[in-house]
C-alpha cells in the first residue's frame, strides 16, 4: 500500500545564490540614493512636470519595484533574479531618498532625520545580507532544492563540469541526511540522469562576483603576506584616527566662524552645523564619540606595533562596528548626506580590518585552543 503523507512541508527554503542577489540590491540601493543626491545637487534641484504637475522621483521608484516584483512572478529563468534584484535595489534607493518628504507635514525633502533614516535602511539591508551570507544548517530538503536548481542550467544547455560536480556532492550529502529514506528514488532517478550520455557539459563561467574574488584572493596571496598586510591596516588605522578626531571639529570651526566653503569642499564639509553655543546632547554624543573612535583606533595601532595584534583587532574591529552602526547615525543627522564620502572610507577600514582578522588573526586563536 503507497504510503500517505499526513500534511505538506511548508518551511522555507532559502534560495540558492541568495546572498549575491542581496548583495546586488545593496549595490543598487547605495549607488541610487547616492547618485540622486548628487545630480540633484549638481543640476540645483529640478523638477520633472509643470505649475500644476510634479512627478518626484519616488513615483519613479515604485516603477522599478513594480518592475522588480513582476519579473521573477512571469519568468521562471535564474537571470531574471539578478535583473529583479538590480531594479529592487534602483527602486528602493529612489524611494528611500524621498522619505523626509512622508514624514512631515510640509514634504520637507532635506528634513534632518532624512539621512539618518536612509542610512538606517541601508545597515538593516547590510544586516540581511550578513545574515544570509552566515553558514545555515541544511538537511536532504534543502540539498535537494539547491540540486532541482543547478539542473536548471541543463534546461538552457549551460551545465558546465563545476555544476555537476556540486549536484552529485549535494546528492552525498543529502543522502547521508536523509534519515527516513524519503529521497531514495529521487537520488536514484538524478544520480543516474547526470551520469547518462544525454548530458552534455560546457566550459564553465564564474560569475562577476565569483571572479571579483578569485582575482582578490590571488592578489591577497602574492602582494599581501601577513607582514604588508600588518602595514596596511596599521596605516588605515591611524590615517582614520586621525580623520575622526579631526573631522567633526572642522566642521564646527567652519560654523562658527561662519566660513562659506565653494566646489567639493561645500559637500565634503557641512558648514551648517548649530554653533557651539547651540549644541545639544546628540551633538556632543557625536563629537566625544568620534574622538573616542579616533583615540582607539590609535591606541589600536600602537597595541599592534607593539606586538600585541589579537587585543588590537579585536578593539579596532568592536570600534569601527559601533562607530559604522551608532555614532554614524547621528554624523548623518549633523552632516546630512555629505557623511555619505566619509562613511564609505570607514567601510574601507572596516574591511582591512575585518579581513586581516579572518585570515590571520581567528586561525591563530583557533590554533591556540587546539
Amino acid at each position: 500500500m503507497r504510503k500517505i503523507v499526513d500534511r505538506p512541508i511548508r518551511q522555507l527554503v532559502r534560495r540558492i545564490g541568495a546572498e549575491r542577489y542581496i548583495l546586488i540590491v545593496l549595490l543598487c540601493l547605495s549607488a541610487s540614493v547616492s547618485l540622486t543626491r548628487f545630480f540633484l545637487e549638481l543640476s540645483d534641484y529640478p523638477q520633472l512636470g509643470n505649475a500644476e504637475l510634479h512627478f518626484a522621483h519616488v513615483l519613479w521608484g515604485g516603477l522599478f519595484l513594480m518592475v522588480a516584483a513582476l519579473l521573477p512572478l512571469l519568468f521562471a529563468n535564474r537571470r531574471v533574479l539578478n535583473l529583479s534584484a538590480i531594479f529592487a535595489g534602483i527602486g528602493m534607493g529612489l524611494f528611500i531618498d524621498e522619505v523626509g518628504k512622508f514624514i512631515t507635514q510640509s514634504n520637507d525633502y532635506f528634513y534632518p532625520a532624512a539621512a539618518p533614516i536612509v542610512y538606517a535602511f541601508f545597515l538593516i539591508t547590510l544586516w540581511i545580507y550578513m545574515m544570509v551570507r552566515s553558514h545555515r544548517k541544511q538537511n536532504a530538503r534543502s540539498m535537494l532544492y539547491e540540486v532541482l536548481a543547478l539542473l536548471e542550467e541543463y534546461l538552457d544547455r549551460d551545465l558546465s563540469d563545476v555544476e555537476k560536480k556540486r549536484v552529485l556532492d549535494l546528492i552525498d550529502q543529502a543522502q547521508a541526511l536523509d534519515a527516513n529514506h524519503e529521497y531514495v528514488a529521487l537520488f536514484s532517478s538524478i544520480q543516474d540522469f547526470i551520469h547518462s550520455e544525454q548530458v552534455h557539459l560546457v566550459e564553465h563561467h564564474a560569475d562577476f562576483f565569483d571572479r571579483l574574488k578569485g582575482k582578490c584572493e590571488k592578489f591577497e596571496q602574492k602582494h599581501l603576506p601577513q607582514k604588508t598586510f600588518r602595514r596596511l591596516v596599521m596605516t588605515a588605522m591611524i590615517l582614520w584616527g586621525v580623520i575622526a578626531i579631526i573631522y567633526p571639529f572642522l566642521s564646527i570651526t567652519f560654523s562658527n566662524d561662519h566660513a562659506i566653503l565653494s566646489g567639493l569642499w561645500a559637500e565634503l564639509i557641512n558648514t551648517q552645523l548649530p554653533l557651539l553655543s547651540e549644541s545639544s546632547i546628540l551633538l556632543l554624543l557625536r563629537l566625544i564619540g568620534e574622538v573616542m573612535v579616533g583615540i582607539l583606533l590609535l591606541g589600536s595601532a600602537f597595541l599592534i606595533r607593539i606586538g600585541k595584534e589579537i587585543p588590537a583587532i579585536r578593539i579596532a574591529y568592536t570600534t569601527l562596528l559601533v562607530s559604522i552602526s551608532g555614532i554614524y547615525m547621528l554624523v548623518f543627522y549633523y552632516d546630512q548626506f555629505s557623511a555619505i564620502v566619509f562613511v564609505l572610507l570607514q567601510f574601507v577600514v572596516f574591511g582591512l580590518v575585518a579581513r586581516y582578522r579572518k585570515r590571520f588573526v581567528l586561525p591563530a586563536q583557533i590554533e591556540e585552543i587546539s
